[in-house]
């Protein structure tokens, strides 16, 4: 769909969210391990692709979101401008910030860092109502319900339902309320935008009162333009408030995932104790049992199967793997094909190659394992000398007998065997075998206990 109109998009961002009692931003608050801003982010990207006429991005900002590293990397990767919101006065006056960015753009498309669920299909439709300057988008609640009295309501003409009047917000609803919810979501003409705010700020703030950005709907239709709304699905219009709706945005966002992979045929033994993060990547034939997490930044390819209690973060993971059950894998893990690792082992920064077997009771941390390679139970790698982390590195179908400690770093040639108990502190060469414990001692007659009277 590529149209002529130049869009600008601004994504409110400078909310301080005192309601989620944190210190951090609101819109760093993260829903399956990815940010709020970022779900915006990404919806504008995809917008990009599909219209072809967003020309630029700005992110309205307060003075705390801009020194956070979190969102420092964002800015890093989604190349946006910023616009600091100096004083809280409201959604216009955060409008007005954000339009110091936009130059040559015709219309200007209103979004919110703190609501996740906003869709493709939705911005489009709204984009599409051209022939209106102002363009909201709403849902029809169903009747009297606590859980929409926060929403502001439109208002239409009683004989054309398609023309929004004015936006109540809803501290201001008298008696009986429309049930026609506001998302907040807007699509418009910039210069009515930039008059709406050079206007109202004059009169409000001389008021000593905050402006929202609602109002422009009745200023647009007193200066004769016409308003419209697009009808959404309610849950795309939730956003996040208080840690309460940071939680049901996280259930949510759940089974938008799970029921993704259920519909490319992942196997979900029991998907409600299953989760996952929005950037979870999984292949064909893979199971995964009862109470798994999956966090951010995992790839696992096919025919894998992940046991219950298992946690799996910032890995990738090849094909036919078996994890678990009880396994912690760690961030910057990579894990060859047909490679098992067993109940309660932990991988951190490990590279293990095809043909793997960690069975039983194992820590790999800072280690390149070689393939066909066996780790014995108990076996520790030991990384860290309470300074710096070291790495070690075990060549090709190496046995690696129980309770063994490989004491890094050192290099472990191929083909060794190191016996059971062993602790390992010098690199050994290719087909060595290692015996690194204590001289037992049997002492005749010793061992016997006796009772004292």
């Amino acid at each position: 769909m590529k149209m002529k109109m130049k869009i600008a998009v601004i994504i409110l961002g400078a909310g301080r969210g005192s309601r989620l009692s944190s210190s951090v931003p609101k819109v760093l608050h993260k829903i399956a391990h990815r940010t709020l801003l970022e779900y915006a982010l990404i919806l504008v990207g995809k917008l990009r692709k599909k219209l072809g006429n967003i020309y630029s991005v700005t992110v309205v900002t307060s003075a705390d979101l801009e020194l956070k590293p979190e969102f420092l990397d964002l800015q890093s990767r989604y190349k946006f401008d910023t616009a600091r919101q100096e004083r809280q006065w409201g959604t216009g006056e955060a409008v007005k910030t954000g339009l110091t960015k936009v130059k040559e753009e015709t219309h200007v498309l209103v979004l919110y860092g703190d609501t996740p669920f906003i869709t493709v299909d939705t911005v489009c439709s709204m984009v599409r109502q051209v022939s209106y300057q102002v363009v909201c988008a709403g849902f029809e609640c169903p009747g009297p319900d606590n859980r929409y009295a926060h929403y502001g309501r439109l208002t239409t003409l009683s004989d054309d339902q398609s023309k929004v009047l004015t936006v109540v917000e809803a501290k201001e609803c008298q008696g009986e309320l429309p049930n026609l919810c506001n998302t907040g979501i807007l699509f418009a003409e910039r210069d009515i935008l930039s008059i709406f705010c050079d206007t109202q700020k004059s009169f409000l703030q001389s008021a000593g009162k905050e402006f929202h950005l609602t109002e422009v709907v009745k200023f647009a239709n007193d200066l004769k333009k016409r308003c419209t709304y697009v009808d959404i699905e309610e849950s795309e219009a939730f956003g996040v408030n208080d840690s309460r709706q940071k939680a049901i945005a996280e259930c949510m966002m759940q089974k938008v995932l799970r029921d993704g992979f259920l519909d490319r045929g992942v196997t979900l033994v029991a998907p409600d104790t299953v989760f996952f993060a929005a950037d979870t990547t999984i292949g064909y034939d893979c199971v995964i049992h009862p109470y798994v997490s999956i966090g951010a930044g995992v790839i696992m390819n096919n025919s894998c199967e992940v046991h219950s209690f298992s946690h799996i973060a910032g890995a990738e993971i090849g094909n036919n793997v078996s994890i678990g059950p009880f396994a912690r894998i760690r961030p910057q893990t990579w894990i060859g094909d047909n490679t098992n690792v067993g109940n309660f082992s932990e991988l951190k920064n490990a590279r293990l190659s095809i043909n793997v077997k960690c069975g039983h009771v194992s820590y790999i941390g800072d280690a390149s394992i070689g393939s066909g390679t066996n780790i014995g139970a108990g076996t520790v790698f030991c990384n860290y000398d309470g300074q710096t982390k070291h790495r070690t590195k075990v060549g090709r179908n190496v046995f690696i007998g129980s309770n063994t400690s490989i004491v890094s770093p050192v290099n472990i040639g191929t083909d060794v065997f190191i016996a059971a108990g062993s602790t390992v502190v010098k690199s050994v060469e290719n087909e060595d075998l290692v015996i690194a414990r204590a001289e037992q001692v049997n002492i005749p007659k010793k061992g016997k206990r006796t009772l004292e009277e």
